[in-house]
């Protein structure tokens, strides 16, 4: 699922540049969008699907099935490498991995919230605005 074109101004104070996070952004956008050649793959099963054979239904499911296991298991690793490689530059050296959000509040602060809202109150301090107003990509 790709990532929103979006930036936190909050992050200049640390270095990352709107043209650098952008630039991160895209780069996770590309990495985990699904691999061309196993749409290839599922579109082939679903051809197979269509032959008026009487196993051709099953084996177009099978290999169906193989391509999209295939295609998030794909995109899950490339997203686990960009992920790593980010955080390694980007984060990491600037200190922006040092958050931790404790997701209790205590009961007197936050008896009157819905459960919903009190997890939303333990990371509010977390929680940047963020525009929309990006360079293009």
């Amino acid at each position: 699922m790709p990532s929103s074109r979006a930036y936190a101004p909050v992050l200049a104070k640390h270095g990352i540049s709107i043209e650098k996070f952008m630039q991160f952004v895209g780069d996770l956008n590309v990495v985990v969008s699904s691999s061309p050649r196993i749409q290839i793959i599922d579109l082939a099963g679903g051809i197979v699907g269509l032959i008026p054979i009487a196993h051709a239904y099953i084996i177009s499911s099978g290999i169906s099935t193989v391509a999209k296991l295939g295609d998030v298991a794909v995109m899950k690793i490339r997203g686990s490498i960009s992920m790593r490689k980010a955080n390694s530059d980007l984060i990491n050296p600037r200190g922006l991995n040092r958050a931790e959000a404790s997701l209790s509040t205590s009961m007197s602060e936050s008896a009157h919230l819905r459960p919903t809202e009190r997890v939303l109150a333990s990371v509010q301090r977390y929680v940047e605005p963020l525009t929309f107003n990006v360079p293009p990509q």
